[in-house]
């Protein structure tokens, strides 16, 4: 029976060379090697590796299978569950552009039914626009024609108080007489001008009717005069301003 110290006694540990085993033991420790290195290498600079690490130290965890175990399916539920988040969100952001979409549709059809309206009405108040822009253009002739007429009347046309003066017996030869007979001189002067156009009529007509009120004028004058000399007083003759401006 071998001592107590003697069964105490740790036995020697025989070292294997697994530098070129291929067995299946070699082949499961090469992943967690790959693993292992890859961690090693990865810099704690990194803001990933840090961030990694802080998270994992503010959960409390122990290292231990179970802990381990529980964290990837702790990591896989979270993913899912911000996956799902998100998905939610896109979600309501394709409702909401669906109702923008719809708004859009409607706001179209209600331009184009606007638009047809506008069209119609148009089409129904163009040939009223039309006649109205020919009324307005007639108008405008009219106005121009009535402007003229009135020039032509107050250049070529005696009034009837002047035609009256001139004419009229009842009248006498006063300023308004001779203001009148100038006027009418004048207008039988300017009318040949109206006969340099190519229609005549209007030239002719007036120098016609202001040659008969004219002649009838120089009649009433005529007259006049003898009159005026008949009783003129021989011994102290002296002519009136009337007399005087009848012979210019």
């Amino acid at each position: 029976m071998a001592s107590a110290k003697d069964a105490a006694a740790p036995r020697p540990l025989h070292i294997r060379d697994v530098s070129n085993s291929s067995t299946p033991s070699s082949k499961t420790l090469n992943p967690l090697s790959s693993k292992v290195t890859t961690i090693l290498s990865t810099s704690y600079a990194d803001s990933d590796f840090r961030d990694a690490l802080q998270l994992l130290d503010g959960r409390g965890l122990l290292n231990t299978p179970e802990t381990r175990r529980q964290l990837r399916l702790d990591l896989q539920r979270e993913v899912i569950e911000s996956n799902g988040h998100v998905v939610s969100q896109f979600g309501r952001v394709a409702d909401q552009l669906c109702r923008i979409g719809l708004t859009l549709d409607k706001l179209n059809n209600n331009y184009q039914q606007v638009q047809t309206r506008i069209t119609a009405a148009h089409q129904e108040t163009e040939p009223m626009l039309e006649e109205a822009c020919a009324l307005i253009q007639k108008r405008a002739e009219a106005d121009s024609k009535q402007h003229l007429l009135k020039l032509v009347r107050l250049q070529f046309i005696l009034s009837d108080d002047e035609v009256a003066s001139l004419t009229s017996t009842a009248e006498p030869v006063d300023d308004r007489f001779f203001a009148s007979l100038t006027k009418a001189k004048r207008i039988s002067k300017d009318s040949e001008i109206l006969l340099g156009f190519e229609k005549q009529t209007l030239g002719l007509q007036v120098m016609e009717q202001t040659s008969k009120h004219l002649n009838l004028a120089f009649q009433k004058l005529y007259k006049w005069v003898q009159r005026e000399f008949k009783s003129l007083n021989l011994e102290n003759p002296q002519m009136s301003s009337s007399i005087r401006r009848a012979g210019v």
